[in-house]
């Protein structure tokens, strides 16, 4: 895992509190990483859910695919994947950190205490890091459920297969951009100077830092009724509950399955914006 495991924090700060129980229920914070304004989830979640678990749950709060591989690291470097990933050939020969099945790993063997942490890495090509942090547990699951549940976070999940954070944020600039130069030249009576704001449009797109095919195809793939700054907790806790029979049937039923694997490298072959629209999130 390429990016650092020391934790940036910042979404809001929330009292702490730790209740000593068999089987806690626990609350905690999911960010993606270098997201300004920050893109966070605030979640309720079984100790006993294991990170297999955890990823899915993730993928429904913000609303993505699952489509591809992923990882979990704590702070003192050990490395948790899915079997099909694993392959410690390269640790072995050059010593380096092996990874290790994560269908078994239970957030409760991890969460040692409060504040603890860890990153997720989804898609290793666009380089997706979240930071996941212990805030709270609880003793009452029965007065807590449904589990898992979101309780608050702030934006849409980004777009997948956009190129990363980065450019995602690089993205919804041209894009709010875009609409401020079009509310602008709707605003104008003169149909020429309409035209000169479109042109004036184009040459921004034009200058942008990502300046390559693929910006042009995502603008264009982008709705028009997107809101980057949109959070609708309703829909994530729709979609929670839709995963809710998988998760209690076990890790068995979470498991990527071989045809699942081989969309997922079909998948990983095309452009970006080719894949799915951008509806909101």
């Amino acid at each position: 895992m390429s990016d650092s495991t020391s934790i940036e924090i910042k979404i809001p700060r929330r009292r702490s509190s730790h209740t000593k129980c068999d089987d806690p229920v626990y609350e905690i914070d999911v960010w993606v990483r270098h997201s300004a304004p920050p893109i966070w989830r605030a979640l309720l979640v079984p100790s006993t859910m294991t990170l297999e678990m955890l990823h899915g749950v993730i993928q429904c709060a913000l609303n993505w695919d699952g489509d591809h591989l992923h990882q979990f690291e704590t702070a003192d470097g050990r490395r948790y994947e899915p079997d099909f990933q694993i392959d410690n050939s390269f640790a072995e020969l050059f010593g380096g950190t092996p990874s290790r099945p994560e269908h078994n790993i239970t957030l409760r063997s991890l969460f040692e205490a409060l504040k603890t942490q860890l990153i997720y890495w989804y898609d290793f090509g666009d380089d997706w890091y979240h930071g996941i942090r212990l805030v709270n547990t609880h003793a009452d699951a029965a007065a807590l459920a449904p589990l898992p549940r979101c309780l608050d976070g702030r934006r849409r999940g980004p777009l997948e297969d956009c190129g990363g954070i980065r450019r995602y944020e690089s993205l919804v600039e041209q894009h709010r951009a875009r609409k401020a130069n079009e509310h602008a030249a709707g605003q104008k009576d003169d149909g020429q100077k309409g035209e000169q704001n479109d042109e004036q449009r184009d040459e921004q797109d034009d200058d942008d830092d990502w300046d390559d095919d693929d910006d042009e195809t995502l603008l264009d793939w982008i709705d028009e009724d997107f809101d980057p700054d949109a959070f609708d907790i309703e829909a994530i806790n729709r979609r929670l509950a839709g995963v809710r029979p998988r998760l209690a049937r076990g890790p068995s039923a979470a498991a990527v399955t071989k045809s699942q694997r081989n969309r997922n490298a079909r998948r990983s072959k095309r452009k970006p914006g080719k894949r799915r629209s951008g509806r909101s999130r």
